[in-house]
Formats: C-alpha cells, structure tokens, sequence
C-alpha cells in the first residue's frame, strides 16, 4: 500500500482489520460454495452447524472497529471501501435466505448491486496501491473477468436465438477480457517489484521478524492462489472458445464448466483461508476454531465420468 511505512504500528493494525475483514468474507464464501454444492445432501442438523459458522463470520465482521481504530484517514478510507464490498458479499452469502425461492428479476438486482459496491471498492482500493503490487494485478484481472461475464450473460442469451454472427461478435469481447484477466495475473507472477511488495507487507506482519519458513509459506499461498485462480479464468476461456465450435453441443460445455468452476472455486476457498489464518497468527490474533467446507466437494475428472455414466 502506498501508506505503508510510515508507522508500523498503525501498519500493523490496518493489516489486522483488513486480514478480519477478508477472513470474514471467505468464512462466508466456504459456507456458500459448499451449500449451492451439495443443498439436496445437507440435512438440519448440518445446516445448524452452517449456520454457526457463518455466525462467526458475522461475529469476526463486527468486531472490526475502523471509526475507533488509531490510524491514518488513508487507512481508514481504504478499510471503508473493503468493508462495503465485504458486507454486500456476507448478505449474499446467507444460506437461510435461499436464492433458489427469489424471482430472476430480484436475483439480478441483487447481482448488480453487489456488482456495483465491487466497482467503487476496486476503484477506491487501486488508488491506494502501488501498480506493481500483486494485489493491484489482482484486482485488475477481477475487473477484466467481471466484465467477461457480464458479456457472458448475453452471449447466452444469444445463443437461444442461434445468431452466430452476434454469438461470435460476442465470443470474441468475452475471450478479450478474459486474456487481460489472465495476463494480468501473469504480470503478478512475473514482475519482481510485485514479490518485493509482498515481502515488505510480510514483513509489516511479523514486526521485522522475517525467517525463511515464513517467506516461503507467505510466496507459496499468494501465488498458488493466484495460480488457481488464472486456472479459473482459463476455464471460462476453453468454455467460449467451445461456444464458437458448430461441432460441439453446448449443454456438455456447461456442465464442464460447472465442474471446473465448483473445483476451482472450491480450492481458492482453501487456500484464502489458509492464508488469512497464517496472517492473523503474526499478528496474535486469535483464530476461530474453524471447518473448511470446501474440502469436502473437491472432486477428481474421474468423479465427473463416473457421474455422467450414472445419468
């Protein structure tokens, strides 16, 4: 962040806040991929337990006091921004409110408006960060795929009325954005000011106290993640291009696609959860005794054959 450095104190208490905002989005996003995975299989008594631990979501979300906090206006400006963005996500992720019962025209106003609130946090969060930082990279090619997908949306519409020149027209925008979402991912991997960038964070959170084993499991998290998450996009990528194949049906396509995005999906849970946690403990923050959902709906490509020769 541009603001750090300054004061390692106010540094380290920005880190704490913003690591309990984040932890408290992905507890949410575990419960909610997992749930819209396996809703049919889940009975009352797990549901209970769901519903606990999206509690303590809410719970690590509320404590976070950034009006009372002793740090700079910039960072509290930025923690303002993430903090919308956050509580826009936790709402949406409520399994007690089930989006299967809401009408298509309520569902997609909520979309939007979360939609909206992820637009102004990029924007405010990119002013505050160097452009070389990978979390900058990040957020960029969050950017890129949100607007893949909402060309996606259309194209699939389109492919209702078969209109291959509007289908392929559309392809060829989504494909765009997706690529620059995947390369700016790539640049996060690759340019060496965005791992210096991160060290100097990692060494904010340890107060100085860098050793080896905290470097190497610090790099591994943030570029594992990024990894799967570059998988991610890629998996959209193959799904358009499969879109533009006349040879090819396109119900097989989804249902790939569904099984790569709910592994994907599944992983980068995991692991931005792993790397909170490994954050928090620097910072003496006591965790939550957690589970991680998610692990339980990773599944093999021999699953998904198993599966279609079933049905």
């Amino acid at each position: 962040m541009k603001f750090f450095n300054k004061n390692t104190k106010q540094d380290r208490e920005f880190l704490e806040l913003q690591t309990k905002l984040n932890f408290s989005y992905w507890i949410a996003s575990d419960i909610d991929h997992f749930y819209e995975s396996n809703k049919k299989n889940i009975n009352n008594y797990e549901f209970i337990k769901l519903s606990k631990q999206y509690q303590q979501s809410l719970d690590m979300f509320n404590s976070v006091d950034i009006a009372a906090s002793n740090i700079s206006i910039e960072h509290k400006s930025a923690l303002y921004a993430l903090r919308a963005f956050v509580k826009s996500c936790i709402e949406f992720c409520d399994i007690k409110h089930d989006r299967s019962l809401l009408d298509s025209e309520t569902f997609e106003t909520n979309i939007l408006q979360t939609i909206q609130i992820e637009k102004e946090f990029h924007k405010i969060f990119l002013s505050y960060l160097h452009p070389d930082e990978m979390e900058a990279f990040i957020i960029k090619s969050y950017v890129f795929f949100e607007k893949g997908c909402e060309l996606l949306t259309k194209l699939i519409s389109e492919s209702e009325f078969n209109n291959r020149e509007q289908i392929k027209k559309l392809s060829e925008q989504i494909l765009m954005n997706f690529r620059h979402s995947r390369e700016a991912l790539d640049e996060a991997l690759s340019n060496p000011n965005a791992f210096e960038f991160m060290l100097d964070e990692l060494s904010i959170i340890t107060n100085g106290n860098l050793t080896e084993t905290d470097v190497k499991e610090f790099s591994n998290l943030n570029t594992d993640y990024i990894k799967y998450w570059k998988e991610h996009v890629m998996a959209y990528e193959r799904y358009c291009l499969n879109l533009l194949n006349e040879n090819e049906e396109g119900g097989c396509h989804s249902e790939v696609l569904d099984f790569e995005i709910n592994n994907y999906l599944g992983l980068i849970n995991i692991l931005a959860m792993k790397l909170n946690k490994f954050i928090l403990s620097k910072l003496d923050v006591k965790i939550p005794s957690l589970k991680v959902y998610c692990q339980r709906i990773i599944k093999s490509p021999i699953d998904y054959i198993e599966n279609k020769r079933i049905h």
